[in-house]
């Protein structure tokens, strides 16, 4: 689909971008404007390689299709549109169906000339084609903010990017944390260093779905979080192939999940994990069982990835108690993030406003 902005001069062209049928030329645009953006919005961070974006972009999930939409102007890419939506006929599909996640970016020479707007449409007739009722966008760059606010769309959640260097653990932290789980008699540890046996993994989706659902979330509306075994078995299948660690421990009573902390590495990044998930079972909580499961995350990082020296995760900022534990531990506020959404009926009114 191609459309043009004729009210802007020269014309904003916005068209589809299908990553399976990019010609060499296309991509090489696509990942000049990608890494400018980059360079904008996240300058401390590494760019991932253009051949592994490439190849991720390509690539089908089970459960998810992404969309991308960019808009031209004299040829050269200002500005695009990212979104991703549940894949029809999957799974949970139908209480999934109301929502759709996006991203608007716009290079910064290339703003206040109808760009986002231009993205903004293209969304608008996504949504209709589609039948998707209300957007999720996050954000942590103020002219984001700004755009979103002005647009009308409602905040739902502040999260905090928090990042630890290994080094800057307190002497003795972890060994004293993880001794906790070491003389509770009623728990016993489980550790997965690269990957989960996938039958194990499957006997404990049920509880770590319960966990995932019990997570702060603000005034988010979303459909029940689910963990999905097609989309494990997927993301496990091409770390086989591409390379990748995931690496879960688990405090464990019986057949009952107690605690659980879990991170990811990827080796285009080698020198940084990303934790996932870190839960307490209700019963179990106020034993210290969130800092026990958390050093011995870290214990295994250090000697199963031993080139990682930072760690990364993001918490939602009402999650106080998990962001104390992080303090202790050495972790600092990285940014700030925030997500915004917004119904489809007002992402009408304000295109027809700005007719």
């Amino acid at each position: 689909m191609t459309t043009q902005n004729r009210g802007a001069s020269p014309p904003i062209v916005s068209r589809t971008f299908d990553p399976k049928i990019a010609s060499a030329k296309d991509w090489t645009a696509y990942h000049a404007y990608r890494r400018l953006r980059a360079a904008e919005e996240v300058p401390d961070d590494p760019i991932i390689p253009d051949h592994v974006r490439q190849r991720d972009m390509i690539k089908d999930w089970p459960l998810t299709e992404n969309h991308y939409r960019i808009a031209t102007i004299d040829g050269g890419i200002a500005g695009t549109l990212v979104a991703w939506t549940r894949r029809p006929g999957s799974d949970d599909y139908g209480a999934h169906a109301r929502y759709i996640g996006a991203s608007i970016g716009v290079r910064r020479d290339q703003r206040r000339r109808g760009v986002g707007t231009a993205m903004l449409r293209e969304l608008q007739t996504m949504m209709h084609a589609r039948g998707n009722e209300i957007v999720t966008t996050v954000t942590h760059i103020t002219d984001g903010i700004a755009y979103l606010e002005a647009i009308g769309a409602a905040l739902k959640q502040r999260e905090v990017e928090n990042r630890l260097a290994i080094a800057d653990v307190p002497t003795g932290l972890i060994a004293q944390w993880t001794t906790i789980g070491d003389v509770t008699p009623d728990l016993r540890w489980e550790v997965h260093a690269g990957r989960v046996p996938l039958e194990r993994y499957e006997a404990l989706v049920p509880q770590m779905t319960v966990l995932v659902n019990d997570q702060p979330r603000e005034g988010l509306d979303h459909p029940p979080w689910r963990i999905d075994m097609p989309q494990i078995r997927a993301w496990y299948a091409d770390m086989d192939v591409n390379g990748g660690a995931h690496i879960m421990v688990l405090l464990i009573a019986g057949e009952t999940v107690a605690a659980i902390s879990e991170a990811i590495w990827f080796p285009e990044f080698p020198d940084r994990a990303d934790q996932q998930l870190t839960g307490v079972a209700a019963a179990y909580r106020g034993r210290g069982l969130a800092k026990a499961v958390k050093a011995k995350l870290i214990e295994i990082v250090q000697a199963s990835l031993p080139s990682v020296g930072l760690i990364t995760t993001t918490n939602a900022a009402v999650n106080g108690a998990m962001l104390a534990v992080n303090t202790r531990l050495g972790f600092k506020p990285h940014r700030d993030q925030r997500t915004y959404q917004m119904t489809r009926d007002q992402i009408d009114a304000v295109l027809d406003r700005a007719r």
